[in-house]
């Protein structure tokens, strides 16, 4: 019988405008340190990624564990860093991403984890940066397709990459983007799995419907379905798009 994957949840969030309703509700739940670094964001768009997902970490992580924040506090280290500290910090991991208009959120309990997504606006080189960072095998399975099923294809590999670095907390390099990504064949030998999930949502007149793809690598086999929660202020959690469930394995190369 498999066990049970640990208790983890991955939220997403269409942030909205900063206005004044939004800045109340928001800021006052940072730490003081959180809030200093805030105000001295100049640009409006980090500004709310910033505090968006500050505080989206906050209500994921009480929705996860409702008693946290009784001994536990989140505060910016010396290089302005979030950390978590508190006597079950070190079983507590929480990873956040940024793209357009989302932020999306991972918090977890007796695993490790990284989350990725991506909410492309503009179309790019995606063979020439392909062959610049990726393994010659991806190359190959890039270039034998139509350019669409390219776009597709680049953004679930980018995904599944970055999401695999930030869960092993590590900066990323030509090297480490050169990881690639297998099916499972044997799961007693598994370290990391990485699973994949992408959604659409209706977007401004121009640019019609924005796809967003997403990646999260995860310290621990799942063994039942993960669905991707979409927050909204004063709104219930809305189910949004089940994560993949057939995982995925990093081989470094």
């Amino acid at each position: 019988m498999n066990k049970p994957h640990p208790p983890l949840m991955l939220w997403v969030w269409r942030v909205p405008p900063l206005g004044d309703t939004t800045l109340t509700e928001c800021l006052p739940i940072l730490s003081a340190s959180e809030q200093a670094l805030y105000l001295t964001i100049k640009s409006p768009r980090r500004r709310r990624e910033y505090l968006a997902g500050h505080y989206l970490l906050r209500v994921a992580l009480t929705h996860l564990l409702p008693d946290w924040a009784e001994q536990h506090t989140f505060e910016l280290d010396d290089e302005n860093w979030l950390s978590l500290t508190g006597p079950a910090a070190s079983c507590i991991d929480f990873n956040l991403s940024h793209s357009g208009e989302w932020v999306a959120c991972a918090v977890g309990y007796n695993c490790r984890l990284g989350v990725d997504i991506e909410s492309p606006r503009k179309q790019r080189s995606y063979r020439e940066l392909a062959a610049e960072y990726f393994s010659e095998g991806e190359c190959r399975r890039l270039d034998a397709l139509s350019d669409e099923e390219c776009r597709e294809a680049f953004y679930e590999l980018w995904t599944l990459k970055e999401s695999y670095l930030k869960a092993r907390k590590q900066g990323i390099s030509a090297a480490e983007l050169a990881t690639e990504f297998l099916p499972i064949t044997d799961s007693a030998a598994v370290d990391w799995c990485s699973y994949r999930f992408q959604f659409s949502q209706q977007g401004d007149s121009e640019a019609g419907d924005e796809r967003v793809f997403g990646a999260l690598t995860v310290s621990a086999l799942m063994s039942e379905p993960l669905e991707v929660q979409q927050f909204s202020l004063g709104k219930p959690l809305k189910p949004l798009v089940p994560v993949l469930l057939e995982p995925l394995v990093p081989r470094r190369p």
